[in-house]
């Protein structure tokens, strides 16, 4: 009875052995199936090794049944010591996900919901973080965010700050963004506060609405670059190149812009209040509607720039001004006042 019982058990194994051959399953994917469902159904916690498992994409794929992983629901699904690097997870429901010991190397996570999910372990140098939400997020080390790419809209969980993260300098920007040097690149909504980027060659790039607040950016080469609305408050931007760069409507709130050239350059709506502008060039610059409310404008050259619209700004400041008769003045103020206030025959209060 014992023998037959076994040989019944045998012929089931075997048919279901069969079954995943003829459906193009191999023996060895089956069994990583049974074991990894046993492994999530349960909910067991064992001592698992990387590589017990040997997922991959492609596998997930195929277990999940869809050709894309781009915005799928793994929430609560057991994935460690998975092999995804390089996958495509944006959009995708990681919410108390088990990636523990994954290797996320360069996987795009973007707009992922990681809320709760265990990062225990996992490989997450130059994932895209960008969009994606952290809160909550179990086990995760600052050494592990280090490499990774991200913006303001990135939620990080309780008690991590983007002050909390190693500074950016140029070498981990290119590895961040997989390119060799930094001509024409695109770092668009990126976290890069306080960064350390003195002297880097980044002309034609695309910085439209990161974050460089406090950023070292001196004697860099930011010429013909998108820096629209990008918050550079408090920035070091001494002798920087920003020929015909575009900053309409960025904050430069505080910045330092000594010796800057910023000829030709784009500020519409620019916040520069309080910048010190001291012999910065901004011939022919466009700076209408721009807040210049207690800008150090001395030896600034103005020759060409329009300045029509500009908000709070003084004949004090115009006057040590560099101007000629193509300057276009703000409203009320005239090239007859700023030559009195010079002579001192009109108020300093003007």
């Amino acid at each position: 009875m014992k023998k037959n019982s076994s040989k019944k058990g045998s012929l089931i194994v075997g048919f279901g052995i069969g079954l995943c051959t003829v459906f193009g399953l191999s023996v060895a994917d089956a069994y990583e199936v049974v074991l990894h469902e046993k492994v999530a159904v349960k909910g067991q916690i064992v001592a698992l090794q990387e590589n017990d498992i040997g997922y991959d994409e492609e596998r997930l794929k195929r277990r999940l049944g869809v050709d894309s992983l781009r915005g799928v629901d793994l929430s609560g699904a057991d994935l460690r010591w998975l092999y995804l690097q390089e996958a495509d997870l944006a959009q995708a429901n990681l919410q108390g996900a088990n990636l523990k010991g994954a290797n996320l190397r360069k996987a795009n996570l973007q707009g992922a919901d990681l809320r709760g999910a265990n990062l225990s372990g996992a490989n997450l140098k130059d994932v895209d973080l960008r969009g994606a939400d952290l809160t909550g997020v179990q086990n995760l080390v600052i050494k592990q965010i280090t490499t990774t790419v991200y913006d303001k809209e990135t939620k990080f969980p309780d008690g991590i700050t983007f002050r909390d993260i190693p500074k950016y300098n140029k070498d981990r920007l290119k590895s961040a963004l997989g390119v060799k040097m930094l001509d024409g690149a695109e770092a668009k909504g990126m976290i890069l506060r306080w960064g350390d980027f003195e002297g880097a060659e980044m002309p034609w790039s695309s910085f439209q609405k990161a974050d460089l607040t406090g950023a070292n950016l001196s004697h860099t080469n930011l010429s013909a670059s998108n820096l629209r609305d990008t918050n550079l408050s408090g920035a070091d931007l001494q002798k920087a190149n920003l020929k015909n760069a575009s900053l309409q409507g960025a904050n430069l709130m505080q910045v330092n812009l000594q010796g800057a050239d910023l000829s030709g350059a784009s500020l519409q709506d620019a916040n520069l209040s309080g910048a010190d502008l001291q012999k910065a060039k901004l011939s022919s610059a466009n700076l209408t509607g721009a807040n210049l409310s207690g800008a150090d404008l001395r030896s600034v050259d103005l020759r060409g720039a329009d300045l029509r619209g500009v908000k709070a700004i003084t004949v004090k400041q115009l006057a040590p001004a560099i101007v000629d008769i193509r300057t276009r003045l703000p409203e009320g103020i005239t090239f007859k006042q700023i030559e009195k206030y010079k002579a001192g025959a009109i108020s300093e209060s003007l």
